[in-house]
């Protein structure tokens, strides 16, 4: 199990990755803003061919739960959103908002 992240050092994690989601949101590919075990990670977005796979397994394990464990709502993602910040982790966040700079909404540009 992880050990435990003073909420400080997690709340400063937390705001150097939320500045950092503008930045990547400009540059080509698809990239993302983890928090993992170093710290603030910036990274690409696994590819189609790997998401390709995650979901057959995904649907694989599935099938099988009704079997091994019945009754329970259980369920197989490879997309879960992630963020306990007592352990300092951060995973698939959802991005900020993209705002005018005023705090209203407006559609993304088109890249």
């Amino acid at each position: 199990m992880a050990d435990v992240v003073d909420p400080q050092t997690y709340a400063r994690m937390r705001k150097i990755a939320d500045e950092l989601w503008p930045i990547i949101e400009r540059m080509p590919g698809a990239w993302a803003v983890e928090i993992g075990a170093a710290g603030v990670v910036v990274m690409m977005s696994p590819v189609k061919r790997h998401e390709a796979i995650a979901t057959r397994i995904v649907r694989q394990i599935n099938a099988q739960l009704v079997t091994t464990h019945p009754g329970q709502d259980v369920v197989a993602q490879s997309g879960a959103e992630v963020e306990p910040p007592a352990v300092g982790r951060m995973r698939r966040p959802v991005p900020p908002p993209v705002t005018d700079g005023g705090g209203n909404p407006r559609t993304a540009q088109p890249r």
